[in-house]
């Protein structure tokens, strides 16, 4: 059934809304930066509009890399929607007959449910198999709270727990699974809308540079709710009877048509959910499959040499860590971080430390007793004996603390 004539807004809003919604799907859910091809479709209009908000001479001078909030993408967000309003008024003056969209609304909601759809379960996978966030480094246990980023308290809260990220990726992958379906999907971006809504709070709240990318998808679940607004409003709000969605979708009358349609539907739907599982599980086992080092755990050094300041390892260094990877991280008086790389000769007992400026240095280690490591070997024309004190990863109080059915009194520390 095809809806009565649009108002002139409607149409407006939807022209707009259209053109700055296809260039988001199409653009942002792509890398963007200097090593990708897309960056060549943004340099002058982000440039542009840096030069018009910021100044006269204004250069592209970061692009987007592990954080979605740098200068270049507010600018292109801006430049997405001066493109939109320009395209919107070109669109509208040559198609102004027209009296309604329905059919293209239909196009452009199948565009935003697969877009939403994949970002879902990209994100849902990256929990349930927990690589988004992984657990709590040594380091981190032993960093003083006061010293932690927002960010890196978000993501040591959300680390943590193996269960709740099994809850929320669970969540969102369900979310995106029922976008894919048109009889499902007011439910799938009604729970969208949900979680997206408390991942930009974290975001925003916490400091975590995904804020203009978790908004733009919590908008899209907006939109995709947005034409059954009404009918929500009455279910809830008042004890009137709820009318049947009447929005405009393809019928086929053919039994040949609707065989066709379903088979392409269960081979894309299938790709997707196949694509996403299989990449992921790969994921989990290369991660999986990566062996810890015997040395794993957190050191406190003891007794050492003096030694110059050209020589950056053991000096001025108060703790080390190796983590399960064998990443060796320093904390040194100045309680800044140092980071080297590591390779254990579980053989002979050598432990190799290296860094970009730090040249290969082998030492033999050794357990002279039980919670002790000693280091000696040579660092230039040294010879070191380093003796240092280990705890082992169980004895932090929020790894052997664990779960409780019963609390009898509170154990907050």
């Amino acid at each position: 059934m095809l809806d009565s004539d649009w108002s002139l807004l409607r149409k407006i809003l939807f022209r707009f809304y259209t053109v700055y919604l296809a260039l988001f799907a199409f653009f942002c859910m792509i890398p963007v930066g200097e090593s990708f091809p897309l960056d060549k479709y943004w340099n002058w209009p982000v440039t542009l509009t840096g030069r018009w908000l910021i100044s006269g001479d204004y250069k592209i001078g970061t692009w987007p890399n592990g954080s979605g909030d740098t200068t270049f993408n507010y600018l292109q967000v801006v430049a997405m929607g001066t493109i939109s309003v320009i395209t919107s008024i070109i669109w509208g003056i040559a198609d102004r007959k027209r009296k309604n969209y329905d059919k293209a609304k239909y196009c452009l909601m199948v565009v935003l449910r697969y877009t939403l759809a994949i970002s879902m379960l990209t994100y849902g996978m990256a929990k349930i198999i927990k690589i988004q966030f992984p657990y709590p480094q040594l380091f981190q246990l032993d960093q003083r709270l006061g010293d932690t980023s927002p960010m890196g308290l978000a993501w040591t809260y959300m680390g943590y727990s193996g269960g709740y990220n099994l809850f929320t990726g669970v969540a969102e992958f369900l979310a995106g699974f029922f976008l894919f379906f048109r009889r499902t999907q007011l439910f799938g971006a009604l729970l969208c809308l949900g979680i997206m809504a408390n991942v930009v709070a974290m975001n925003f709240f916490y400091d975590i540079p995904v804020k203009i990318f978790s908004a733009h998808l919590l908008l899209i679940a907006g939109v995709i709710v947005l034409p059954d607004l009404q009918r929500l409003i009455t279910f809830f709000f008042s004890d009137k009877t709820v009318p049947a969605a009447s929005s405009w979708h393809p019928r086929y009358s053919l039994k040949q048509q609707r065989i066709t349609y379903l088979t392409i539907k269960i081979i894309v739907v299938g790709f997707i959910l196949y694509h996403k599982i299989y990449s992921f599980t790969l994921m989990q086992q290369t991660f999986s499959n990566i062996p810890t080092t015997p040395l794993y755990g957190t050191y406190e050094i003891q007794a050492a040499p003096a030694f110059p300041d050209t020589t950056p390892l053991f000096n001025n260094w108060k703790k080390m860590y190796i983590e399960k990877s064998g990443m060796l991280i320093a904390r040194d008086t100045n309680e800044e971080l140092l980071v080297y790389h590591t390779a254990t000769d579980t053989l002979h007992h050598i432990l190799s430390v290296w860094s970009t400026s730090v040249d290969n240095i082998s030492l033999h280690y050794q357990f002279p007793e039980a919670g002790q490591l000693s280091l000696n070997g040579y660092i230039g024309a040294d010879s070191v004996n380093i003796s240092l004190k280990r705890k082992a990863p169980d004895e932090y109080l929020l790894i052997n603390r664990g779960f409780h059915w019963i609390n009898e009194q509170p154990y907050n520390r």
